[in-house]
């Protein structure tokens, strides 16, 4: 038996904090303390709980409250206080936490309620569900021509950058830059900048009349921005990636977006041969529950997800890990359950 006098571990069972007190204070463990770890985002959800237990050596037998069952499966199955059925109460959560209805609707269709589920169980199966239908996606591969569109603002440019420095640093590759901005003056830009430190020459369409480059290599366009709302300006805009062939097309779209907007943006997926999305701004979004909609059945596949300033950094291609880590449901919302 070990003769320390004290000890910290961490545990995922009632099972495994037994074994640990045996194995290293026999039948004389004395509990100190004990309480469950939080977790962030989804991963609370998605993983077994784990505790944290201080105890000691001692001839009084052992103390403490030793969970039978991780909390989370002690709740009712409705609340006491609500009039208002399971399924509603769940709904209600999930509205409050930024939701769509859609996901919801199809979440009860495919994963009927079972009398003995609580609160807790179905939350933690509706984000399993979330996890399948992302799994489910058929993404579709990227192209040698890539184009990103949207709206002004919304950081097309910057993520573009990220994008480049993907293709030098992770990839070796030196891809073929090109603006797609008519008539405008070539200037001093961001893109310009960044890309003349990494040996690649930005062509601008109007402006250099001759462009030599290698028809195998990968071509990046930077659009200017578009305005969703104008018949005329969509119908341009398809016109010159039909021009030059682009078959990958990438909706860039800032996450701060109201959902009214975004939907104005997804419905021009036809009209523009869409393929695929980026959201922008993640860093600065409080609630980016309302992007699984756009993300699973907006109809487009993820590229990747941009949340910093850095030219070279601040971005993920890993959208689901990402998603699951920033999704929260409303704390005080779930307290009453």
């Amino acid at each position: 038996m070990d003769k320390r006098k004290s000890l910290t571990f961490k545990a995922r069972s009632t099972e495994e904090i037994i074994r640990t007190l045996k194995e290293n204070f026999g039948e004389n463990a004395r509990v100190l303390s004990i309480y469950q770890i939080k977790r962030r985002g989804l991963t609370r959800f998605l993983k077994k709980p784990q505790f944290e237990i201080t105890a000691t050596a001692g001839e009084v037998p052992l103390q403490g409250a030793i969970p039978q069952e991780p909390p989370i499966a002690t709740k009712p199955l409705i609340n006491p206080s609500s009039s208002l059925p399971l399924k509603q109460q769940i709904q209600r959560i999930l509205t409050h936490s930024g939701f769509s209805q859609p996901l919801m609707d199809a979440f009860f269709e495919n994963e009927p309620l079972q009398d003995q589920y609580n609160i807790q169980e179905i939350l933690n199966n509706f984000f399993h569900f979330l996890q399948k239908l992302y799994e489910q996606l058929n993404v579709k591969e990227l192209g040698k021509r890539i184009a990103l569109v949207g709206p002004s603002g919304v950081g097309k440019t910057l993520t573009l950058c990220k994008l480049i420095a993907q293709e030098v640093f992770t990839l070796g590759q030196k891809p073929v830059v090109i603006k797609l901005d008519g008539e405008q003056s070539g200037g001093q830009n961001i893109l310009s900048v960044f890309c003349n430190i990494l040996g690649i020459f930005v062509f601008q369409e109007g402006v250099d009349q001759y462009m030599s480059y290698d028809a195998q290599q990968k071509m990046l366009f930077d659009h200017e921005g578009v305005n969703f709302f104008d018949p005329d300006a969509v119908n341009s805009c398809n016109a010159k990636l039909d021009q030059w062939s682009v078959d990958t097309r990438v909706l860039v779209i800032n996450a701060l977006y109201d959902t009214d907007f975004l939907n104005q943006c997804f419905s021009k997926i036809t009209d523009l041969k869409l393929t695929h999305c980026i959201f922008t701004h993640l860093d600065e979004a409080t609630q980016s529950n309302k992007l699984w909609q756009y993300v699973l059945k907006g109809g487009l596949s993820p590229y990747c997800l941009s949340f910093g300033q850095s030219l070279t950094a601040d971005f993920t291609p890993h959208v689901l890990s990402y998603l699951l880590n920033k999704t929260k449901i409303t704390e005080d919302l779930l307290k009453l359950y």
